[in-house]
């Protein structure tokens, strides 16, 4: 299985972020459009809808409901699976913390993959 998270995080800001100091971000959010992803929690199965994601964590539409505090594996694919926390939910949006940050090149990969047409 090919490691997509990195075992510490650190909570420098980017340099974008540091010109924002309003934003509390660590890391650059990336835009998606119609990258569902598996998702298991307590109650099963369902999928996410990437509405953005960054190293340390992602937003989304979840077609089940959750709660704060919830823990979920969300699986890019059958050998990056990566665990999280809902920190936030609005409705079936929601914000989930990744417990490792992803790397760089995974997240730029995926966003190549799935990125906002512009």
């Amino acid at each position: 299985m090919t490691s997509v998270a990195t075992s510490q995080r650190s909570h420098r800001p980017s340099a974008a972020n540091a010109e924002r100091p309003t934003d509390k971000r660590a890391f650059t959010r990336r835009s998606f459009r119609s990258a569902s992803f598996k998702v298991r929690i307590a109650g099963g199965e369902c999928e996410i809808r990437l509405k953005d994601l960054s190293r340390g964590g992602a937003s989304g539409l979840i077609c089940e409901p959750v709660r704060v505090g919830d823990h979920l594996v969300v699986e890019f694919d059958s050998r990056h699976q990566v665990d999280a926390e809902i920190c936030w939910v609005r409705r079936l949006l929601v914000g989930v913390k990744f417990t490792n940050e992803l790397t760089p090149q995974f997240v730029e990969r995926l966003h190549e993959l799935y990125r906002v047409a512009r």
